[in-house]
């Protein structure tokens, strides 16, 4: 019996109603919970608050480049120096094309059957990742198994997005780069594993049971069951994983330092590969590959997105950033041109 078939099975036999049990937890425990797992772990915190203490460091600055917005000179062919609000096309077309998936703009208002035609004639093939234009931390970010799926996701879709090559390679990490102008060779300060949200199967519990059983997973399950619906209620088959394939954080992904893995190679890469990307000094590259023996001969390796803010760090990294001074990077760029130009907010210079 397939998996699929043995879910569907699963998902008949169990009862509609919530037993009395599964609804005191629905409605007291399981939000009791997720509040204590949200409150003991920082990286679950408001955004505000996280980055509260550098405020007054940011407003200092702005006051002696005289803009708020001095760090997109780092990045002048970027607008907002890919720090927010980019449209992830603009900074793809800067991108030399053989290091990122093939993707395709589609306007909100696109007719589906000419997007399909459109799409098979350009060699796009399913599974496909769908994302919008403009967005951060996972937010309708989703990978598409059918054209049924594509024309639900175009029709709940109010805004501009792009279709994606799916990149099946087993690792992601994002890798945070940074040259001074100027400096012949730049750098890599830290690389950021990036683990999928993964269970392994029992025969026993339900896909839904498994995930509440893990801390990370269970604050997902909510946005999980909206996106899912019944198949969480599968029973996976012993031993079998269940893996969904999204590196952000509030999609259940688990940052993981392994700057240990930085070497000559990996860095010579990178930096040849940025190098390439007119204007980009500063930012952090997600990058999904089939090996790091790979990486390192810059083989088999795709960027998935390109950002100039480093977020979602683990604490270890944190520390070993703050001891080093790297804060100070992104002004110490952005001063190489400040000294000569005032940056707008789309990252270009005043006449």
């Amino acid at each position: 019996m397939t998996h699929h078939n043995q879910g569907a099975t699963d998902s008949a036999q169990l009862p509609l109603q919530l037993t009395r049990r599964d609804g005191l937890k629905n409605k007291w425990l399981w939000p009791l919970k997720k509040w204590m797992i949200k409150t003991s772990h920082w990286e679950y915190w408001p955004v505000s608050a996280f980055y509260a203490p550098v405020m007054p460091y940011w407003l200092w600055i702005s006051l002696k480049a005289r803009t708020p917005f001095f760090f997109s000179a780092a990045n002048p062919s970027i607008p907002y120096a890919g720090f927010t609000l980019a449209p992830k096309n603009q900074i793809y077309d800067l991108i030399p094309t053989h290091c990122y998936p093939k993707t395709r703009l589609v306007q909100g208002t696109a007719d589906m059957e000419t997007l399909e035609h459109a799409l098979y004639a350009e060699g796009f093939r399913f599974p496909l990742m769908a994302k919008p234009n403009i967005g951060d931390r996972g937010t309708g970010v989703k990978l598409l198994h059918t054209p049924a799926e594509l024309r639900r996701y175009a029709s709940e879709s109010k805004v501009d997005f792009l279709n994606q090559e799916f990149i099946d390679y087993e690792h992601e990490a994002g890798i945070f780069y940074y040259r001074i102008p100027g400096e012949s060779r730049g750098h890599i300060s830290g690389i950021v594993a990036k683990l999928y949200l993964t269970v392994t199967g029992d025969g026993i519990s339900t896909i839904e049971s498994l995930l509440a059983r893990e801390k990370r997973y269970f604050i997902q399950l909510p946005l999980l069951k909206v996106s899912y619906g019944t198949r969480l209620k599968t029973v996976l088959p012993a031993g079998e994983r269940y893996t969904l394939p999204y590196g952000s954080h509030c999609r259940g992904a688990k940052f993981v330092d392994i700057s240990h893995r930085i070497n000559p190679a990996i860095a010579h890469v990178i930096d040849s590969t940025c190098q390439r990307i007119p204007g980009f000094h500063y930012g952090r590259l997600d990058v999904k590959f089939k090996s790091w023996e790979d990486l390192a001969m810059g083989k088999h390796f795709s960027i998935i997105e390109l950002m100039a803010q480093p977020v979602n760090l683990p604490i270890s990294m944190i520390r070993r950033i703050r001891s080093s001074s790297h804060g100070k990077k992104s002004a110490d760029i952005g001063g190489c041109y400040i000294a000569s130009v005032r940056p707008m907010p789309n990252g270009k210079a005043l006449s």
